[in-house]
């Protein structure tokens, strides 16, 4: 603790003479360390969004703690992460207020369930979850944990962020933010999309932080990152997970109609509905309404619930990781992919091998009152038709 102080203290100062912000400052204090020998500070830690931004976080948070993959001996990356947090998903809501234009909300990643809670208790690290009503004990507790070298996830109003922008009435949809130091007693830094540290006030935060009020000013800190799951059961677990939540109920009620592969269906339906006014031709029939659904379709797409290809690709190299770990996972996971062209008739497909492989994965988590069953890596092999 002695070490501790007088370390902060010569960042302090470097500060005063400089001008430099706190982080800056603890570089040049601290130095450039190996970041294998202690990977909580130092330049090599990332910032800002790679394919999905709460797996991007989730992957920083891990690499701060010191965390890493048994199965790779090296630190988590993105695609890890995000598999092992559920994978991918689907949820799809038209919400149409009066007053207001119609908003597209489409999620492309694993959902309702926490991605935060999911990957750190399926990889058993010690981590605490803290929620409080009180602004006062949530900064405090921010506090402690920042000056004992941990990044807290937070979760806020994404409107009360300054460098974001989002309508009025989605002001306070929460949002995952990682606050990684304080820069001094009124401001804070934090990894959210920029490449390096945003600086923000506390005032700031702590209104932020009001705004999401659903969340309770909710924290995640990892105590200790060292992983005590066997690899082979946490992927193999996730993988149960992202099948699960595409094919079975997940709240257990009628608003399941809108997850997973039902919530395909019922969004293509809806696209075309021309007979109802919850058809889509219909809702977005104005010129105005159309154009900010369209722009509010991409971001749900491509940047505020998913990423990329709505994350598939991020979530085939997971899988191709995965092949690696799982037993028999190789001839599960790495079949030829099916041609989507028809073939010549009485012709076999020719990216398909002459007979079926080895038939040995199981079909994941399919219960009798599932509509639909998925079966990793094993294609229907259809016989070939006579001339």
């Amino acid at each position: 603790m002695t070490n501790h102080k007088q370390q902060k203290a010569a960042i302090r100062a470097r500060m005063k003479k400089t001008g430099e912000h706190y982080i800056t400052a603890r570089l040049h204090v601290v130095g450039m360390p190996n970041p294998k020998a202690n990977p909580k500070v130092g330049a090599e830690m990332p910032f800002g969004r790679g394919a999905e931004h709460t797996a991007s976080l989730l992957t920083h948070l891990l690499g701060r703690s010191g965390a890493t993959n048994p199965a790779t001996r090296a630190p988590f990356t993105e695609p890890e992460v995000l598999g092992l947090s559920g994978g991918i998903g689907f949820m799809g809501l038209l919400f149409d207020y009066k007053g207001h234009l119609p908003i597209i909300t489409l999620v492309m990643r694993s959902h309702p369930a926490p991605m935060a809670n999911s990957l750190l208790d399926r990889l058993g690290v010690n981590y605490v979850t803290e929620q409080t009503g009180s602004g006062s004990k949530a900064a405090a507790s921010l506090d402690a944990h920042l000056d004992a070298g941990r990044a807290c996830l937070l979760t806020v109003g994404r409107g009360g962020l300054p460098h974001h922008v989002v309508p009025e009435i989605e002001a306070g949809e929460a949002y995952d933010i990682l606050v990684v130091d304080r820069e001094n007693s009124a401001s804070v830094g934090i990894d959210d999309v920029a490449s390096s540290a945003t600086v923000i006030s506390r005032s700031t935060l702590d209104a932020a932080r009001r705004a999401s009020t659903k969340t309770k000013n909710e924290l995640i800190a990892i105590i200790d990152g060292g992983v005590t799951t066997n690899p082979t059961e946490y992927y193999q677990h996730a993988i149960e997970q992202t099948v699960a939540n595409l094919t079975e109920p997940v709240l257990g009620n009628a608003f399941d109609v809108n997850f997973g592969i039902r919530g395909m269906e019922k969004l293509a339906a809806s696209l075309r509905d021309t007979r109802t006014k919850k058809g889509w031709p219909h809702v977005l029939v104005a010129p105005d309404a159309f154009a900010f659904g369209m722009v509010r379709l991409h971001q749900c797409l491509t940047n505020d619930y998913g990423g990329p290809s709505a994350l598939r690709p991020t979530y085939a190299t997971f899988l191709r990781g995965a092949a690696t770990v799982l037993p028999n996972g190789a001839g599960c996971l790495r079949q030829p992919t099916c041609s989507t062209r028809p073939a010549r008739r009485g012709s076999t497909p020719p990216n398909w091998p002459s007979r079926p492989p080895d038939h040995r994965c199981r079909t994941l988590r399919s219960p009798p009152h599932a509509r639909h069953s998925i079966s990793v890596g094993t294609p229907s092999w259809p016989a070939a038709t006579p001339r």
